[in-house]
This record gives structure tokens, sequence and C-alpha cells, in this order.
């Protein structure tokens, strides 16, 4: 009887041992920041009201950004091979062009469970972060040149931080395998204005 009564309680013991334990961290954490103009110049340092790129009063008003011709156009930014894309200017060196950017803590990470703190410092615009698995991050990827975005259906999209207000926050755990990430923000016109970065994932 006192043996099989111990046996009950050692089995409640381990059981509320569990119970009590805190959820398993994730093993690393990886800070990302949403940049653009106006995180570096402030709201009022922004040309015209904050909109789309592109857009009348937006960043870029007609003969800039945005317009035929000009940057995100065929044969320009977005379109494979030229500025924005993996391999090209568009990696974490946009900001030096005054556009966007997606700037992460560390490119390098070891596989496993991986925490994605991200935030978007713009003063202005809503921004998001997709992580999408790749072969090849040199290689553009899909890009519908009419609503200036990628096809998301075309992509192998593990996860994402949806749209984030200026100044706000969030958070994405992933379990990831070894291999070649994207990180990208996927509003239109961003990712053809620089927002892609490079994540690679070591065993």
């Amino acid at each position: 009887m006192k043996v099989e009564y111990s046996r009950h309680l050692a089995a409640a013991i381990v059981s509320f041992s569990m119970l009590a334990a805190p959820a398993m961290a994730a093993e690393t954490k990886i800070i990302v920041s949403l940049l653009d103009m106006s995180a570096v110049m402030g709201a009022q340092g922004m040309p015209g009201r904050p909109r789309m790129m592109g857009q009348p009063g937006a960043m870029g008003q007609p003969g800039t950004m945005g317009q035929p011709g000009t940057m995100g156009q065929p044969g320009t930014m977005g379109q494979p091979g030229a500025m924005g894309q993996p391999g090209a200017m568009g990696q974490q060196g946009m900001m030096r062009m005054g556009m966007m950017s997606i700037n992460v803590d560390k490119a390098t990470v070891k596989a496993g469970e991986v925490e994605f703190l991200v935030s978007n410092q713009s003063k202005v615009m809503e921004h998001e972060m997709l992580v999408v698995a790749v072969s090849d991050p040199k290689a553009a990827l899909p890009y519908d040149q009419s609503s200036a975005r990628i096809p998301e259906g075309k992509i192998k999209s593990l996860g994402e931080v949806a749209e984030l207000k200026p100044g706000t926050s969030g958070k994405l755990e992933l379990k990831l395998a070894a291999g070649s990430y994207l990180l990208i923000c996927n509003i239109a016109g961003h990712y053809a204005a620089g927002m892609v970065t490079t994540l690679t994932v070591t065993p």
C-alpha cells in the first residue's frame, strides 16, 4: 500500500513540476529594425504627406520615386538584378540611398528555435516582416509589377509579423532548419525600395 501511494505521489510531483515549469525560451533572439527615411529624418523631414511611394504627396513627387521611368519601374529598382533585389545594392545598404531597409543585429544564427523581435522605427509608415525560405538568397524573388508586391503564393513564407504601425513592435517565433532565408517587407513598393535582408542558419 505504501509503495503504491509513493508511486502516485511521485507521479503527482512530476506532473506538477511539468505544469509549473516555464516554457522553453527560444535559443536565439534576432533584433529586427524596419527603417525608412522618417526613422532617420523624422516625420517633419519627409517631403509631402506619408503615403505609398510614388503617390502624390508621398515620398517622391511626380518625376521622382515610383513614377514612370524612375525607381520601381521596369529596368530599375525592384526588377531582377536591379537595386533592391538580393545580391544588389538593396540588401542592408539601401538606407545609404535614403530609402528603406531591414536591419538585423545578427545575420547568421544556429538552427533551432529563433525569436524575431521586430520594431517599426518609422515615424509615418506601416511596415511588416516576412520570413521566406530560399535556396539561393542572391536570386530575385518573383515580383508582380502591377501590385508592386511579391506574390506570396509563389514563395515559401514561414511566418510574419503583420503590418506594424509606426513606432510599434511585434515578435515571431520559428523553428528554423539550416539554410538560407530572406526577411522582407511585402507592403506595396517596400520590397523594391530595399526592405530585404539575408539570414543564414547554420547546422
